[in-house]
């Protein structure tokens, strides 16, 4: 099992290489996991991209990508469409990464025929591009804060769980949070180290706040660290 986000970056990469074009990443921090994600679909040549139902299809500077909406039907539609080019040899675009942030609540139970023809066409996809050529052949992650993969896909998606955040990412986003505040204000004397030990384990959001709240503190000891914590995480 991955014990970090450099972990399971490997093992994203290592899975598309395996030919698993359907990953399903169990996570509810997407602003703290795309990054990863998109380096590790980049080292084994994809381009990767995003699709959300507000946005559509967008680059990961924010530029929209031209041929896709952002309704989930339609999406799908437009990636079959690349694979039976890709199929035919017929589109010498570059192979894309999709990056799915909201498609769960569109292929769930409550939607009716919508929600049964959208996971038919994740299925399709899913049954398709694996036959493709590797250098020609797309790949699906979903994002999700739930590890309930449909019945349906239930034998095309590898299920992920994304970790929390260990010590040296922990200390990565103390060291940002941090940006801007004076050096007179930071941590000294160990109390950064026992702000990353409250934090640790915690949402990014949670221990960002907790570690830019108490390593300010050069009084701060471990009932400080754990009292802020516990205020963070009630006010999520």
């Amino acid at each position: 099992m991955a014990e970090n986000s450099t972990d399971v970056a490997a093992d994203i990469a290592a899975l598309l290489k395996a030919r698993s074009h359907l990953l399903w990443l169990v996570t509810n921090e997407e602003a703290r996991v795309e990054p990863f994600v998109f380096e590790a679909v980049a080292s084994v040549g994809y381009v990767g991209v995003f699709w959300d139902c507000g946005a559509g299809v967008r680059a990961l500077d924010g530029r929209p990508i031209e041929g896709f909406s952002n309704d989930l039907g339609d999406t799908l539609d437009a990636i079959m469409e690349r694979a039976q080019r890709e199929r035919t040899g017929n589109d010498a675009a570059p192979k894309m990464c999709f990056v799915m942030r909201d498609l769960p609540p569109w292929i769930g139970s409550d939607l009716g025929l919508l929600s049964m023809m959208n996971c038919r066409k994740v299925k399709n996809l899913a049954r398709l591009l694996p036959s493709l050529p590797l250098n020609r052949s797309d790949a699906l992650i979903v994002l999700s804060p739930s590890n309930k993969v449909p019945a349906e896909l239930a034998n095309s998606a590898t299920v992920i769980e994304w970790p929390m955040p260990d010590r040296k990412e922990m200390g990565e986003i103390l060291d940002l949070a941090l940006q801007g505040v004076p050096e007179e204000m930071r941590a000294v004397n160990g109390t950064r180290e026992r702000a990353i030990d409250a934090a640790i384990r915690s949402d990014w959001r949670t221990g960002a706040r907790v570690l830019w709240t108490v390593s300010r503190s050069v009084e701060a000891d471990r009932a400080d660290c754990d009292r802020v914590r516990e205020e963070a995480h009630h006010r999520r």
